[in-house]
Parts: structure tokens; C-alpha cells; sequence
């Protein structure tokens, strides 16, 4: 892979794969060894070797965000902490990766009920920018109510940060590490 591919989400993954097999190569050199045989041809790479690798290409990963119906930031902060915490960065020139985010939001009102409702539906989608494939989703629809919208609102907003913060984060290490298995039918 040349550095454009390396520092990818792909890339990543392909080094995550090959410290996987490194590993399983490492197991089969002691039974070769154990038995008689010699492995000191192989110039194999050790497995902790390629995690570190790994490691460098997420924090040279750069995602860029395209916000609509925003508070104040509130919810590109959330995501842009959700995605440092996992090592990428968030800032930085013409990113690869751009997190399209928007919010939508209605009142709603029930009869019987003196609350007021905000509606509020998150789409959050990872999209690869050299392909506009959506690499990622992330969705979400609920509803928050005060006496008055403006407060429903600005619940809504605490209760999207909230989601965020203990969501997404574990949401987005299942889909990385979701891109092992693709990596071994190719």
C-alpha cells in the first residue's frame, strides 16, 4: 500500500488483519520449532509490531463533519469527541471521511397531555469522500416534552449529546472491527 491507502479506514483495517495472522503465523512457528524445524528464514513480523502500526495509521485518519440543524455545535462536539476518543482526528484540511449529520425536529402535541413535545430524528452517516459511500449509519428517533418547546428542544439536544457519548463510541468499534471478516474473503 503507498501512504494514501495506508492512512485509511481500509488501511487500517488490513494492518489489523495482518497483526491477526502475524499472530497465528507466531503460534505455528513454535509447533515448527518444537518439532525439530527451523523458522529463522520466515523474517516474520510480529503481531504487537503491526497493532502499533495500526495504532499510528487511526490517529493520521482525518474525519471532517457537515452538520445541519445544529445547537450551538452541540452535536458535531459530541461526535467530534466520540471520534477523537477512538484516535481519529477531527480537524484538519480536505479529510477523506466526512460524518453527515442532520437533525431533524417537530412539536408534537398529544391530547390530554399539557407536555409538549419535541420529535427529533439523528442521522449521523460516515461517507468515504473519494466514493460518497456511506460507510457507517447511525440513526436515531425519539422524542423529549417540557411545558414549552423551546425547552423540549433544548432537551432533545441533551438527550442527543447523551446518546452520543454512550453510543456511538461502541457502535463505531463494532463497525471497525466488522472490517476484519471483509478483509479475509477478498
Amino acid at each position: 500500500m503507498n501512504d494514501s491507502q495506508k492512512n485509511t479506514l481500509d488501511g487500517y483495517a488490513r494492518y489489523k488483519l495482518a497483526a491477526l495472522i502475524a499472530g497465528m503465523n507466531a503460534q505455528y512457528a513454535n509447533i515448527v520449532s518444537l518439532a525439530g524445524g527451523t523458522t529463522a528464514s520466515l523474517n516474520m513480523t510480529s503481531s504487537d509490531t503491526l497493532i502499533l502500526e495500526a495504532a499510528d495509521i487511526i490517529k493520521n485518519i482525518t474525519v471532517g463533519f457537515n452538520v445541519k440543524k445544529d445547537s450551538n455545535n452541540r452535536v458535531r462536539d459530541a461526535f467530534a469527541k466520540a471520534l477523537s476518543g477512538e484516535g481519529l482526528r477531527t480537524q484538519g484540511n480536505n479529510p477523506p471521511y466526512i460524518l453527515e449529520i442532520n437533525i431533524d425536529m417537530s412539536e408534537a402535541k398529544f391530547a390530554g397531555n399539557s407536555f409538549i413535545f419535541c420529535r427529533y430524528t439523528l442521522s449521523a452517516n460516515l461517507v468515504e469522500k473519494a466514493t460518497g459511500s456511506v460507510l457507517f449509519p447511525f440513526n436515531v428517533t425519539d422524542r423529549e416534552g417540557h411545558t414549552t418547546y423551546a425547552e423540549a428542544q433544548n432537551r432533545a439536544f441533551a438527550s442527543i449529546e447523551k446518546l452520543i457519548n454512550d453510543k456511538y463510541p461502541d457502535a463505531f468499534r463494532e463497525y471497525l472491527a466488522a472490517l476484519l471478516p471483509q478483509k479475509l474473503h477478498r
